[in-house]
């Protein structure tokens, strides 16, 4: 969330470095969600769904937290890749891990279920991150909040279930 609603406004006027560069760093996230879903799906041939999604939002929530230690060009730009080849690859990778789990029977009703979900809690976090936003005045608690997210998230599947049923 921090990234997809609020990243070109914090590089463009919070860092002050202008519209150019923060088109710079969207179009690198650009880049990174057109690679995204290719890697994780590697990733996910060679570990499983569970593994790889578990990883991904990890990694998605490390590259949240990139401008929390620095906001020099390397590290906003390793920012921009990362979490934008994981936002529409975690998405991939969540639908194979419900796949996994309903079976392939049951996969299409599962995933609609997630990402009704997802929708809800999409919504409710651009409200909550809005007014945090209004609150602290700070960009900074935003990509706290949402790298702690990430990698609850990340503990929650590592913890769920270990094998598909069958």
């Amino acid at each position: 969330m921090p990234h997809t609603v609020y990243w070109v406004d914090f590089i463009a006027r919070d860092l002050g470095r202008g519209l150019a560069a923060g088109g710079l760093q969207w179009t690198l996230f650009g880049l990174g969600a057109a690679l995204g879903p290719i890697l994780a799906g590697r990733i996910a041939d060679r570990l499983g769904f569970r593994k790889a999604l578990a990883g991904a939002l990890l990694v998605k929530g490390i590259g949240v937290a990139l401008p929390l230690v620095s906001v020099g060009f390397p590290m906003l730009a390793l920012s921009s890749l990362i979490v934008g080849a994981l936002t529409p690859g975690c998405a991939m990778l969540a639908s194979g891990r419900a796949g996994e789990i309903a079976g392939p029977g049951r996969h299409a009703g599962s995933w609609a279920l997630a990402t009704a979900a997802f929708a809800a809690v999409q919504a409710l976090a651009a409200l909550g991150f809005s007014r945090l936003l209004g609150a602290t005045g700070s960009y900074h608690a935003l990509y706290a909040v949402g790298a702690g997210v990430l990698a609850l998230g990340a503990v929650a599947i590592w913890a769920g279930p270990r094998h598909a049923p069958r």
